[in-house]
């Protein structure tokens, strides 16, 4: 009885793995544009999901490598022509070019995050920087008030020690 090649069966969770790798990519992309906050829990959680899918991938890829080498080591046992074996071959070099295609991706969206980091560092700096300018404002109107206050006190006695 010819057993299942062990290629096809390590594409199949390749092509799987690949498919919700490129999912979560989108999602996370989109995800991406409608938060304000690299920080996220949602853009976070999915950036997870989407290294441990490629993990997952580089993973699988290692395995299409050895199935691939299993296969071409006992290609009778799996009913495999020496065409098919090229095909196999093919498959293998176009899915290490999406892979490497992805992980060009994922290098763009961590320089996107580095961005974002420094874009909030800033923005907390900033917001400290108004914090303090604030509060001097805050101290100097509150002076000036008390300031005020004596100013009218010394009017208003003026004002009463001339009507006498």
């Amino acid at each position: 009885m010819d057993e299942q090649d062990p290629f096809l069966i390590v594409k199949s969770q390749v092509e799987d793995n690949l498919s919700n790798a490129t999912n979560l990519f989108e999602s996370w992309k989109r995800i991406q544009q409608t938060v304000s906050s690299p920080k996220n829990q949602e853009l976070l959680w999915t950036a997870d999901e989407l290294n441990s899918t490629l993990e997952a991938i580089e993973q699988d890829l290692d395995d299409l490598h050895e199935a691939l080498h299993i296969s071409q080591a006992n290609p009778s046992q799996f009913n495999l022509t020496i065409g098919l074996l090229k095909v196999n071959k093919c498959n293998n070099r176009l899915e290490q070019l999406v892979i490497q295609e992805q992980d060009q991706h994922l290098d763009a969206m961590g320089g996107t995050l580095i961005n974002l980091k420094e874009i909030a560092g800033t923005m907390n700096r900033e917001i400290d920087d108004h914090v303090i300018i604030l509060d001097d404002l805050g101290e100097r109107v509150d002076r000036s008030e008390g300031r005020l206050k004596a100013a009218m006190r010394r009017v208003t006695d003026i004002l009463r020690k001339e009507e006498v």
